[in-house]
């Protein structure tokens, strides 16, 4: 476990910051392990994160190679895309026949998304709501489904194309 936790953390080549690109995939020591960067702007600066931790010391030179320093560990991503996450979760399933009667899976494939995804709870809970006239209506299954004051109540599960949050109300 030690060995495949700090192998994660080292890429098979060298990178100074101003070499990585934007949704650049890199390489890892650890066997068929990437790690992805990103720039997002923040006021008049940038933060530069490498899956998901922001890079807080870039550039620092070694005799063999350079350090970027990160504000906490990175762990491996899941092999497994949003859709299969979903259909794998008890508590979805609701949501996981939606997908499945909308045709959502390739759509649902697509790289850098993000699901909010509500648990069977909140479909349980929202006013008004029966599953069996959204099941006949394909039209509004296939509708974008937004978060508007409603709570996350499991953040950031992180899978092989995005991450997903799963909402307690519709």
């Amino acid at each position: 476990l030690a060995f495949d936790i700090v192998s994660y953390h080292i890429t098979k080549d060298i990178f100074l910051l101003a070499s990585l690109q934007n949704n650049g995939l890199y390489d890892t020591m650890l066997d068929n392990s990437q790690l992805r960067f990103n720039v997002y702007p923040k006021g008049n600066s940038k933060v530069h994160t490498i899956s998901g931790a922001n890079i807080t010391s870039p550039d620092n030179t070694a005799t063999n190679g350079v350090v970027h320093v990160i504000d906490r560990m990175l762990y491996r991503f899941p092999e497994v895309y949003t859709t299969q996450y979903v259909h794998e979760h008890q508590n979805l399933s609701k949501i996981s026949l939606l997908i499945d009667k909308g045709g959502l899976h390739d759509q649902l494939k697509a790289q850098n998304i993000t699901m909010f995804v509500p648990n069977d709870e909140a479909f349980n809970a929202a006013p008004n709501f029966n599953m069996t006239n959204l099941l006949m209506n394909d039209t509004a299954i296939a509708s974008n489904i937004t978060v508007n004051n409603s709570g996350i109540s499991e953040p950031d599960l992180i899978t092989k194309n995005g991450v997903v949050h799963i909402i307690n109300k519709l």
